[in-house]
C-alpha cells in the first residue's frame, strides 16, 4: 500500500473513532451548555462585562472571557446548527485539526511512520476522551504544537502571533513557558553532548532562543492588555492559572474530577498505544546506539529531548491532574518519532526487509484480518474513552420539564437553588431568564464570597434546615439533581422547610417554594 494511501486510511480511521467518541449521546461534563450559549450571547450583543446568571460569583460583577477567540470561532457552528448539534461539529473539526498538527509536526522531524504514531495517540482512550469533548483543549493542542514547532525553529515574530491567538485562545497559555524551559534545556544538554562547556552551552543556548522567548513574552502582553476584559482578566488568571490549575486547591464541594490526581494504573491502560509507541522506540534507539546505526543531528537531538522532557512533565503532571493528559500524549508520541527517526538507518537495513517479508507471507489473509483486527481495535479505545465518564451524564432533556416548568410560573430573574455547581450551565442554556447560585466551578463562588459559599455548601449536606438560606435568596423554586451526594437529604430538608415536589424524573426533583 503506498504512503499516500496508508495515510489517508489513518486519516479515515482516526476520523472515525473521534466522531463514533463525539455523537454519543449527552456530554461527560456541561461545559459545553455554556460554550454554547456564550458564543450565542457573543453574537447577538457583544462582550459582555457582566454574567448575573451566576449570581454569587465573581463574574456577576466582572465577568472575564478566558475563551474569547475559542468563542469568536464557535459562533458559525452555533449559528449554522443548532446549539448543541454545532458544538458536536466544531468538536470534530478542532479534534481533526489536533491529529493533523501532531502529523505535521511527526512530518517536520522526517518520523518513519507518522500516520501510525497519530493513530496511537488517537487510539489512547483517555486523549480521545479528551479530544472528544467540545471544549476548548483540541485548539489548545494545536496553538501549543504550533508554538513549541515554532520555538524550535526560532521565528520570534511567529512566536508574537501564536502566542497572542493562545492567550485570546484559553487560560492555559502559560504552558508556552513550559515548551521554551524544556526546548532551552534540550538545547543545552546536546551542546553538551557535542563537547561544548557548561557555561557556554547554557550561554549559547539563552544567545539562540532569547528573540524567540521575548516574541512569547510579547504576545502573551499582547493577549492580555488588548483585551475587552483588561484589567479584570489578570485577577482571575491568577484564580484559574494558579489558584486553580497550580495549587489545585480543593474546595469544601469537589470540583471537576478532570482537576482529580490520575491513578497510575489507570492511565497506563487508557494511554497504552502512546506508552507502547514510546516504549517501543526508546527499545529501538538504544539498539541502534549499540550497532550504531544511528542518524544524529543537532537539529533533531534538539527536538526529540525537547519532546521527552515535554513528553516526561505532562505525563508527571497527569498524575497530580488527570486533564494533563491531552498534552501527555501528544508529546509521547512526538518523542517516539523523534527516536524513531534518530534510529532510521537501523530501520531502513534491518528491520523493514523483515517486516515487509513477515507481511507478504500473510497477505492473502488481510482481507479478513485487518478489518477484524481494526473492529477489534475501535471497540477496545472507545470502551476506554466512554468508561472514563459515561456520556449520558449531561443531557438537555434531562432538566427541560424543570427549566420550562420555572418559564412558566416563576418571575424572570428570580434565583433558583441547585445543589451543585455543574449543571447550573445546562439549566442556563435552557432558561437565561433566572438566575442560579454558582456555575462552571465552585471556586468562582467561594472566592467572591466565602461565607455565602460555605452556608450553601453546608445546606448541600442535607443536615441543616433549610429556610435561612432560602429566606436570605429569595428562592422560589428548586432544581435538585438526584445524583449528587446528599440529595435526597437535601429534597428532605427542603420539604421540611415549606417547599412542594412539583416534579421528577430519574436524574431531577423540581420543587416549588414559593408559599414560604
Amino acid at each position: 500500500m503506498r504512503e499516500r494511501t496508508q495515510i489517508i486510511a489513518a486519516f479515515l480511521g482516526a476520523a472515525a473513532l473521534l466522531a463514533f467518541a463525539i455523537l454519543q449521546p449527552g456530554f461527560a461534563d456541561p461545559d459545553p451548555f455554556y460554550h454554547a450559549n456564550i458564543s450565542l450571547l457573543i453574537r447577538d450583543h457583544g462582550f459582555i462585562q457582566t454574567f448575573p446568571w451566576f449570581a454569587y460569583t465573581s463574574w456577576a460583577s466582572a465577568f472575564v472571557d478566558v475563551h474569547l477567540l475559542y468563542h469568536l470561532l464557535l459562533i458559525p457552528f452555533v449559528t449554522v446548527f443548532d446549539p448543541i448539534t454545532g458544538m458536536r461539529v466544531s468538536a470534530f473539526i478542532f479534534g481533526m485539526a489536533a491529529l493533523y498538527a501532531i502529523w505535521r509536526f511527526l512530518k517536520s522531524m522526517n518520523a518513519p511512520g507518522a500516520h501510525l504514531l497519530m493513530l496511537a495517540a488517537v487510539m489512547s482512550g483517555l486523549f480521545l476522551h479528551r479530544l472528544s469533548m467540545p471544549r476548548a483543549m483540541s485548539l489548545a493542542i494545536v496553538c501549543l504544537l504550533a508554538v513549541t514547532w515554532i520555538i524550535l525553529k526560532r521565528r520570534p515574530w511567529a512566536a508574537l502571533i501564536c502566542a497572542a491567538a493562545f492567550t485570546y485562545l484559553y487560560h492555559g497559555f502559560p504552558l508556552m513557558g513550559l515548551s521554551f524551559v524544556s526546548i532551552v534545556a534540550a538545547n543545552i544538554i546536546v551542546e553538551r553532548l557535542h563537547g561544548a562547556a557548561v557555561r557556554q552551552a547554557v550561554k549559547t543556548s539563552i544567545r539562540q532562543f532569547a528573540p524567540t522567548g521575548l516574541g512569547l513574552l510579547a504576545g502573551i502582553a499582547l493577549g492580555t492588555i488588548f483585551n475587552p476584559y483588561f484589567p479584570a482578566n489578570l485577577s482571575f488568571q491568577w484564580l484559574s492559572i494558579v489558584e486553580i490549575g497550580v495549587a489545585n486547591t480543593q474546595t469544601a464541594i469537589q470540583a471537576g474530577t478532570e482537576w482529580l490526581p490520575g491513578n497510575p494504573t489507570f492511565l497506563v491502560q487508557t494511554t497504552a498505544p502512546a506508552l507502547a509507541a514510546a516504549g517501543l522506540a526508546i527499545v529501538l534507539f538504544i539498539l541502534a546506539v549499540a550497532l550504531r546505526k544511528t542518524k544524529e543531528t543537532k537539529e533533531l537531538l534538539v527536538q526529540t529531548a525537547a519532546c521527552g522532557i515535554l513528553a516526561a512533565g505532562y505525563s508527571i503532571l497527569t498524575l497530580k491532574s488527570i486533564r494533563f493528559a491531552e498534552y501527555a500524549v501528544p508529546f509521547l508520541v512526538l518523542v517516539s518519532g523523534g527516536l524513531l527517526s534518530l534510529s532510521s538507518p537501523l530501520l531502513r537495513q534491518e528491520l523493514l526487509p523483515v517486516i515487509h517479508a513477515r507481511l507478504a507471507a500473510i497477505r492473502r489473509h488481510a482481507t479478513i484480518l485487518i478489518p477484524v483486527s481494526l473492529a477489534g481495535i475501535a471497540f477496545l479505545v472507545v470502551g476506554s474513552s466512554a468508561a472514563i465518564t459515561p456520556r449520558t451524564y449531561f443531557r438537555a432533556d434531562q432538566y427541560v420539564f424543570a427549566t420550562e416548568w420555572v418559564r412558566e410560573h416563576v418571575a424572570p430573574g428570580a434565583m433558583i437553588y441547585t445543589n451543585g455547581w455543574d449543571y447550573p450551565s445546562v439549566l442556563w442554556y435552557l432558561d437565561d431568564t433566572h438566575t442560579y447560585p454558582v456555575g462552571l466551578d465552585p471556586r468562582l463562588m467561594e472566592d467572591a464570597d466565602p461565607q455565602t459559599y460555605a452556608a450553601w455548601a453546608e445546606a448541600n449536606t442535607g443536615k441543616n434546615d433549610m429556610r435561612p438560606i432560602l429566606d436570605a435568596w429569595q428562592t422560589p423554586a428548586a432544581i435538585i439533581d438526584l445524583r449528587l451526594v446528599h440529595a435526597t437529604e437535601v429534597v428532605d430538608r427542603l420539604q421540611e422547610a415549606g417547599c412542594v415536589e412539583v416534579g421528577r424524573n430519574e436524574w431531577v426533583v423540581l420543587l416549588s417554594c414559593q408559599t414560604l
